[in-house]
């Protein structure tokens, strides 16, 4: 079996005992950037879920079990390493807390985070649960008229329920959600 981040060659080779006879490798895919020590890995041809100012949002495979999640690379700037390491590390103890509490139905699963590139650039990733549907700026673009108010309404319900949700659950701390907008709020079909 070849590694997490290649795929095998589809034709055997024969094995022939001549030093004049070269045995084909297997080929290298470099559609498939591996990352967390080899752990995952994402196909860099697949257009990204999702992008912004600091990092890519991309759908990613676990290759132990070949399991799909949701892999957020963010870049980190030159010299802001630290502080923004600071501000990922709460971010992810947050996220590690309402994990622990079996979390919402409206909040996306956090399983864990580390560092490593994201092309040439030093990066931090998290992975989280991959969560199907669409945006809800996508989906407000793509719509001819506005929502109503009784389409609007369980939207917005939702996302104040897991907005209250985590700040009952933030023991105290303040804690304010910096990039609330359409394009990060997903849109599903069914529970939750």
């Amino acid at each position: 079996m070849g590694t997490c981040g290649s795929r095998e060659a589809t034709d055997s080779a024969a094995i022939v005992d001549s030093p004049s006879v070269s045995v084909p490798s297997t080929p290298v895919d470099n559609s498939r950037e591996t990352f967390g020590n080899g752990e995952y890995w994402y196909d860099k041809t697949v257009t990204p879920l999702g992008q912004g100012g600091f990092g890519v949002v991309r759908k990613c495979t676990r290759c132990r079990d070949r399991v799909e999640f949701a892999v957020k690379m963010i870049r980190i700037p030159d010299g802001d390493s630290a502080a923004l390491l600071e501000t990922i590390g709460n971010e992810c103890d947050i996220l590690n807390r309402l994990n622990e509490q079996r979390t919402h139905p409206n909040i996306v699963l956090y399983f864990e985070w580390g560092k490593g590139k994201l092309g040439s650039n030093d990066a931090v990733w998290l992975i989280m649960e991959l969560v199907g549907g669409d945006d809800l700026q996508k989906t407000l673009q793509s719509r001819i008229n506005p929502f109503t108010a009784a389409e609007a309404a369980p939207i917005f319900s939702q996302l104040c329920d897991a907005l209250h949700y985590i700040q009952d659950s933030s023991q105290h701390r303040l804690i304010i959600h910096r990039d609330i907008k359409p394009d990060n709020i997903m849109l599903t079909h069914g529970p939750g």
